[in-house]
């Protein structure tokens, strides 16, 4: 059975009357639906009671003046029997957006008398009947035209559109750089906040934060020079240049901090920006870490516990290396070790603190004890950690020790199959030379992706031409690795600009299927 979601805007000849339909919906839901029946009915309007055996049940009813707008659940109903229930509920206009079984995704906007009335005819109707459902349809559209003439009117740049959000949010949310002007020209606020959200970050957002998060730089300088305030925090304690270094959007960074910005504030668990940066496309973030140091950010910056830029980015080989080539070390943090052996030596890989690792190794335990990072993981031997890091100096010191260079984990995975994912020539060849199987299977059973790579297929499946080269004399695929190999090979041609290299490798594997 289909669910659909439905939403009827409900035209009332004054904002009174919307405040009595308004009121009846709340009454129905501390007083119970026969009350709410009741004072619905001496408005001349009908109830749908949420209860087993009725056909729609109202969900959610927000007020705008003269305007009601209810979202509807549907249950197996078709559309056009859907639109006849909801006119029964009083509404004069309709949209409603059915994904129907029968019809497939359609949207139906009706007007009472006229049941297929086109987009433009509603979108007028109600406009006419009301300035404020014109001025946030023409702020969702971007009709600046339209802005103008409702401004003109009368229609206030900071007025609620939505429960609170105000228009300035919408254009900036939207990029609609002419429309963000038109507002500030027209004394929008720009400091005004989002409501609060569950997820803090998008709670309390300025213009300011929506445009940094949108990566819109013309917006941004917008917003400063009409007097933003780039003290403002979000409700996770940002500033609009905490959350721009978060984000690592340089061009925002550099002009916030033209127009004096501090980066060292803390947000509101005490995180400095640096130690609170996304790691999203981790191949971006040394050259962010040399940007920010180009802007005289502290690269040294620590919390309270200790903690610095190795215990956060410590997993991300290519911000390992910029630290270690500015001569920093890695500082762990007070609460790093507890001394429970297998996650100290987890903790010390993920944070590349070599000393430790090398004090560890020297404690007399099993080194390829598995242990699980977080409850839902499976437990795994810490070195496949260090592997999946790209970090050839912790894995040679670990296999010095007397780990296992075939030690495996979740799903059969292998060092090599780590390094081989990563793409790390180094470790692949320093792996080989200490024995790693390099036709080991990775055995992943999940309902989602039945697969069974071996390291120079996850090579290939990940782009990695040059660590599959380095495998290739040590290959000994069957028929079908063959075959898939060619097929990603001729993918990553096809698509993904692969050069000279994997067209080489592609004839290599040619010739070899034809051998057999």
């Amino acid at each position: 059975m289909s669910e659909v979601r439905t939403i009827a805007t409900l035209c009332f000849e004054d904002a009174d009357s919307s405040q009595r339909w308004l009121e009846a919906f709340k009454l129905a839901s501390g007083d119970g639906w026969d009350a709410a029946s009741q004072a619905l009915s001496a408005l001349g309007l009908r109830c749908v009671q949420p209860h087993a055996g009725e056909r729609i049940q109202v969900e959610r009813l927000e007020r705008f003046g003269r305007r009601l707008e209810l979202r509807f659940m549907e249950l197996g109903l078709d559309s056009q029997t859907l639109l006849n229930e909801l006119i029964e509920l009083g509404a004069t206009h309709l949209r409603a957006s059915i994904d129907d079984s029968r019809t497939g995704s359609v949207t139906k906007l009706v007007r009472i008398g006229k049941a297929k009335a086109k987009e433009a005819e509603f979108v007028a109707a109600v406009a006419e009947f009301d300035d404020d459902f014109a001025f946030l349809t023409a702020l969702e559209k971007g009709k600046s035209a339209e802005i103008k003439r409702l401004l003109a009117k009368g229609i206030s740049p900071n007025q609620e559109v939505r429960p609170g959000v105000y228009p300035i949010h919408l254009a900036v949310l939207h990029d609609k750089k002419p429309i963000v002007k038109q507002l500030i020209a027209a004394g929008a606020d720009v400091n005004v906040q989002t409501p609060d959200k569950r997820i803090k970050e998008d709670g309390l957002r300025t213009p300011l934060h929506l445009a940094i998060n949108n990566k819109s730089l013309d917006v941004i300088e917008m917003l400063v020079k009409a007097g933003a305030d780039l003290t403002l925090r979000n409700a996770a304690g940002q500033t609009s240049l905490h959350y721009a270094i978060v984000y690592r959007h340089q061009d925002a960074c550099k002009l916030l901090m033209e127009h004096g910005a501090d980066p060292s504030v803390l947000n509101a668990n005490g995180v400095p920006a640096l130690l609170d940066l996304r790691t999203h496309s981790q191949e971006e973030i040394p050259a962010f870490l040399a940007f920010a140091d180009s802007m005289g950010l502290d690269l040294n910056v620590k919390q309270e516990d200790g903690k610095n830029l190795y215990w956060k980015l410590g997993y991300i080989k290519g911000a390992v290396d910029y630290l270690k080539a500015r001569g920093m070390i890695s500082s762990p943090p007070s609460d790093a070790y507890t001394g429970d052996l297998p996650r100290d030596l987890y903790k010390a890989i993920r944070g590349h603190d070599l000393a430790k690792i090398k004090a560890l190794t020297k404690e007399g335990f099993d080194l390829d004890t598995p242990y699980a990072a977080f409850d839902f993981c499976e437990p795994e031997p810490p070195i496949l950690a260090a592997a999946s890091d790209g970090h050839t100096d912790v894995v040679e010191l670990l296999l010095d020790a007397g780990c296992n260079v075939n030690a495996t984990g979740t799903d059969k995975v292998t060092l090599l199959h780590k390094a081989a994912s990563n793409g790390s020539i180094e470790l692949v060849s320093m792996l080989l030379k200490r024995g790693a199987n390099p036709n080991a299977i990775e055995l992943h059973e999940s309902a989602l992706s039945q697969k069974s790579d071996d390291p120079m297929l996850k090579a290939l499946d990940e782009g990695h031409i040059a660590a599959a080269e380095t495998l290739m004399p040590h290959w000994l695929p069957t028929q079908a690795r063959l075959e898939k190999a060619k097929t990603l090979l001729e993918h990553h041609i096809r698509h993904n600009n692969k050069g000279t290299d994997a067209v080489n490798m592609l004839m290599t594997v040619e010739a070899r299927l034809a051998e057999i």
